[in-house]
């Protein structure tokens, strides 16, 4: 947080405020299009996503395991490319001071239309979770600070309204947009394959064996993909500072400071969500149920810990923690304030 705060923040207001000024409204619209699919890809929970489909069990979902193993990184270019698109909306929204309201009637809908068509397939409603939980990557630690600032740059330079307000609408279509793009993905996927496709597919794949790299085992993996996450992103604004708008950044030290704070804390999060995080939640969320239920654990049987209704409200208490937690802890809602 003290690198997005010092580096990356104020990075992407100064690119805002000076790039409709330096350069046409379609080269804006492009830098903010390519920034946003940026910073999907620098999300550390992308990367939560994409250790849980190692634990997505083919058979019981086939086209869950299909976006989170075969098509990873198409899911996660389709998120990106939501978040892109709410990005171009939000700052023709800033510059010609648009009404919000059109943008978020006209994506919820489609989006309620496919949650109902999905819903009552039964291979496909195994994959609403997966994409309403989309929505929810487009709102963590890297994306709304980035994106917040740009909008709020934009805003300022485009003299429309109160600056410091009118960066927020920006976040609201992040948050819908890729939940409908994961949507029209997955059905794409459900168009060209069939579960029992899938399925062989999966099982010819735990049939090969494959060698991998030193820099594909863990911990070296973790350190990659947070270095991979942030240093492009940042590559990416220094070349729109520099030969887009042709200035020099302002307390270049405060930021490079900011930019390796960054850097460090994303690895550091990476390998705390390898060994912590997943592990943690995985192993308190298969033992809960044993609280009001009987449960099978490696060809045993468990007794319920407690009576129903008492263990049931142990489990549901145990689930209102957690979620007043995370959301205390979360660094999206820090940069907020």
């Amino acid at each position: 947080m003290e690198g997005i705060k010092q580096g990356l923040m104020p990075f992407g207001e100064e690119i805002g405020n000076l790039l409709p000024k330096k350069a046409t409204l379609s080269i804006v619209l492009i830098v903010v299009f390519l920034l946003g699919i940026g910073v999907t890809f620098a999300e550390p929970a992308v990367g939560a996503l994409k250790a849980a489909g190692a634990l997505v069990k083919v058979e019981k979902a086939p086209y869950l395991y299909a976006l989170l193993n075969e098509y990873s990184m198409q899911l996660v270019l389709v998120i990106g490319l939501g978040v892109g698109v709410a990005s171009v909306l939000g700052t023709l929204r800033f510059i010609y001071g648009f009404s919000l309201k059109p943008y978020i009637y006209y994506s919820i809908i489609p989006t309620l239309l496919f949650t109902l068509y999905f819903y009552f397939n039964e291979y496909l409603n195994t994959t609403l979770g997966l994409a309403w939980d989309s929505g929810a990557i487009t709102t963590d630690p890297v994306t709304v600070p980035l994106v917040l600032a740009l909008g709020i740059g934009i805003a300022s330079a485009a003299g429309k309204g109160d600056s410091s307000l009118s960066g927020f609408g920006i976040v609201t279509l992040a948050s819908i947009f890729p939940v409908l793009a994961v949507m029209i993905l997955t059905f794409y996927i459900s168009i060209v394959q069939t579960p029992q496709g899938i399925i062989q597919h999966s099982i010819n794949i735990q049939n090969t064996p494959i060698e991998l790299s030193c820099y594909q085992i863990s911990p070296y993996n973790e350190i990659i993909l947070g270095i991979r996450a942030i240093v492009p992103l940042i590559i990416f604004l220094f070349f729109v500072m520099q030969f887009l708008i042709k200035e020099r950044l302002r307390h270049i030290e405060t930021t490079i400071y900011g930019i390796i704070l960054a850097v460090i804390g994303m690895c550091m999060f990476n390998v705390g969500l390898t060994y912590g995080l997943s592990e943690l939640g995985n192993q308190s969320g298969s033992l809960i149920p044993i609280a009001f239920n009987d449960l099978e654990q490696d060809g045993q049987i468990l007794k319920a810990l407690y009576p129903y209704s008492i263990g049931l409200f142990i489990a549901i208490l145990f689930a209102f923690v957690l979620g007043f937690g995370a959301t205390l802890a979360e660094p999206a809602l820090n940069a907020l304030l």
